[in-house]
């Protein structure tokens, strides 16, 4: 694991350019877009980008994982995945800021199957892979898909009126993740969209926990609302948000989700930026209620970026020209 680390250092550690900018978020992104762009190699790796800027780095053939800060060139490493590869379709989210604080866990969400998978990434003398499957008495059948981070737990909503807390601590007495149903008022829809249809997207934000809300569909793929909701834990309920100030929001595939600063990225504030399969990249200006479609991202390189990011963040497999892992025959 050494070397493929070592050689995906190499590989997205590229010369910069005037615009790639030096922060943490472009230095993530020009990373992600280096990955991405490089599918013939050797070797190959899976990748997935989790919601705040460290990428997860799985070998498929030793199935030893790492998590890489690109920016601070930090790694930790995980344990090998014991019970098999993670699932093809899964997205990654990681409880803390960063990897490296006390009590931080790697969860994995399996978009086909209710089963997440997590480990304990701060304490390596407590590192182990679980597997949890999911089932909710009310819920028959149902899969998280909507799922976001906030002040190391999980979060995902269950009914029009319940949101779960989950909180994962991973030790070994008691492995099994534990859920709190927070109850709250219910959010008034579109009478022509039914809870259970309307496009929910969770996304932690400094400790808070937002919800974009889309309805009102149109010819075109996109949606004409966007509308975001903050979670008031103390009076269990969600409240409009009219401006995010200087922060922006990512919705991608998925439902995968960000949240960035704008003057750190050169682009618009108070906004989301909305990424889906079909359609190219549209922003959705939040005080304005107004949409507007990229159809040529690649002329922007920032937000061709921040499109390659979102469209590719729940994995995708890199390859590594020249290099073979010892540890893999």
């Amino acid at each position: 694991m050494e070397h493929l680390i070592g050689q995906i250092n190499a590989l997205i550690h590229r010369p910069a350019t005037p615009d790639d900018g030096c922060n943490k978020i472009q230095v993530f992104l020009r990373a992600f877009e280096h990955l991405v762009s490089n599918t013939r190699g050797g070797a190959v790796v899976r990748c997935w980008a989790t919601q705040n800027g460290w990428l997860l780095i799985v070998d498929p053939v030793s199935l030893h994982a790492a998590l890489l800060d690109p920016e601070a060139r930090v790694r930790v490493d995980l344990p090998r995945l014991a019970d098999g590869d993670l699932p093809r379709n899964c997205k990654c989210l990681l409880s803390h800021e960063r990897a490296t604080s006390h009590g931080c866990v790697l969860l994995v969400v399996d978009m086909d199957k209710p089963v997440f998978r997590y480990c304990r990434v701060d304490s390596q003398a407590q590192q182990r892979w679980y597997s949890y499957e999911y089932s909710f008495q009310r819920r028959h059948g149902f899969h998280v898909q909507s799922i976001a981070a906030a002040n190391g737990d999980f979060y995902f909503p269950l009914s029009p009126t319940e949101l779960v807390c989950m909180e994962l601590m991973c030790y070994e007495f008691s492995p099994e993740p534990r859920f709190t149903t927070v109850e709250h008022g219910e959010l008034y829809l579109a009478p022509e969209l039914p809870w259970e249809e309307a496009p929910r997207h969770l996304v932690g934000l400094h400790g808070e926990l937002l919800m974009v809300v889309q309805s009102c569909p149109l010819y075109d793929g996109t949606y004409q609302r966007h509308d975001v909701y903050r979670m008031d834990f103390m009076n269990r309920r969600w409240t409009d948000v009219s401006r995010l100030g200087d922060q922006v929001l990512l919705l991608g595939p998925s439902q995968f989700t960000a949240s960035f600063m704008a003057s750190d990225l050169g682009v618009e504030n108070n906004c989301v930026y909305i990424v889906t399969p079909e359609m190219p990249m549209y922003v959705h200006d939040v005080k304005a209620q107004f949409n507007q479609l990229f159809r040529r991202i690649p002329a922007d390189p920032v937000l061709s970026r921040m499109h390659t990011l979102a469209a590719n963040a729940c994995g995708f497999l890199a390859g590594l020209p020249g290099f073979k892992d010892p540890t893999s025959s």
